[in-house]
């Protein structure tokens, strides 16, 4: 499996020094809620860099390497970019930090972009995963009350 372009190792020393700029950042925040009084649970903190620390893995200059060479190497980039790391850096709740540590002033733009249209489409997909209830409809299917053990409609006395 010869891939005919493998980024340079220079975009990839990039990539991981933004990578690290982030972990940074998330630690610092999570000091500052420590130091404001306010409680930030360490595990959060510890899923944060447990997931950064498999994105750098995922795009460091050897696994791009083996990635571009063998089939195992570039399933391994599957797994660490595309399930691992977001379930470590989902666990963590940057969105409630940066909540969190903001002022309130800075905040609004932040909530005002997050309640845009373009962000409902994703937003609203918890929707789909939690339907709500549904109510009986007058004159269709009866309701668990109305049936007996067989399922049949049982008249009200």
């Amino acid at each position: 499996m010869d891939h005919a372009h493998v980024p340079s190792p220079l975009l990839s020393w990039l990539v991981l020094g933004l990578l690290g700029v982030a972990m940074v950042v998330y630690l610092a925040a999570a000091s500052r809620m420590l130091r404001r009084g306010k409680r930030w649970s360490a595990w959060r903190c510890i899923c944060w860099v447990v997931g950064v620390a498999l994105l750098m893995i995922a795009l460091s200059p050897a696994t791009l390497q083996a990635a571009s060479r063998e089939f195992s190497g570039h399933m391994l980039q599957h797994l660490l970019i595309g399930m691992y790391a977001p379930l470590a850096l989902t666990l963590a709740a940057p969105m409630t930090l940066t909540l969190a540590t903001l002022s309130a002033r800075a905040r609004r733009p932040l909530v005002r972009a997050l309640r845009s249209p373009p962000m409902r489409l994703p937003m609203g997909a918890r929707r789909l995963a939690r339907p709500r209830e549904r109510r009986p409809r007058a004159g269709g299917a009866a309701t668990a009350s109305e049936t007996g053990a067989a399922g049949a409609r049982v008249r009200a006395e």
